[in-house]
């Protein structure tokens, strides 16, 4: 204890309280204010002991898989890309990676092709490949049929060849 020679006591550490008693001189209590201990990656910093102390260490999760998240004492959260294998949510594509901080995978919707031409193959991004039945003319290789055309997904003829000889002898 002492007393400050322009006069104040004045410590410049705002985790005491600075007085002057005339008795004593300068005093400086420890107190349990609010303070920034100059780490980034700290929240709810507070004087004790006369010191100023972190609280609880600042959660940095973006909530995104394609980025490592950390803290850097200076400036706080980082989320740095990567290219961690991950899940698009897109059942049209394959190989699903992150790239700039982005899922993505490849397009495998042609795969959906069923090789049935009384079906319209294409992908939900939801649900996957879908088959859908059309009525689009077709031939059923069966030469005694005729009128082939789609019915429920099969390729089906709607009238019978007549293969009549009369009247040739």
């Amino acid at each position: 204890h002492g007393t400050d020679v322009s006069g104040t006591c004045e410590d410049g550490n705002p985790c005491t309280d600075d007085a002057c008693l005339t008795a004593s001189g300068c005093t400086f209590t420890p107190n349990t204010l609010a303070c920034d201990d100059g780490d980034a990656c700290t929240v709810g910093d507070h004087c004790a002991g006369g010191l100023c102390v972190g609280g609880v260490v600042l959660v940095c999760d973006d909530g995104n898989p394609c980025t490592d998240d950390g803290c850097a004492g200076d400036s706080g959260c980082v989320h740095t890309d990567n290219g961690a294998p991950c899940d698009d949510a897109n059942a049209c594509t394959g190989g699903d990676v992150c790239a700039g901080g982005v899922c993505a995978g490849l397009d495998i919707a042609a795969a959906c092709g069923d090789g049935n031409p009384c079906t319209d193959d294409l992908c939900d991004p939801g649900a996957g490949c879908l088959h859908l039945a059309n009525a689009l003319p077709c031939d059923d290789g069966d030469p005694c049929t005729m009128g082939d055309s789609c019915i429920a997904g099969t390729c089906a003829g709607t009238g019978v060849v007549v293969c009549d000889d009369l009247g040739s002898v």
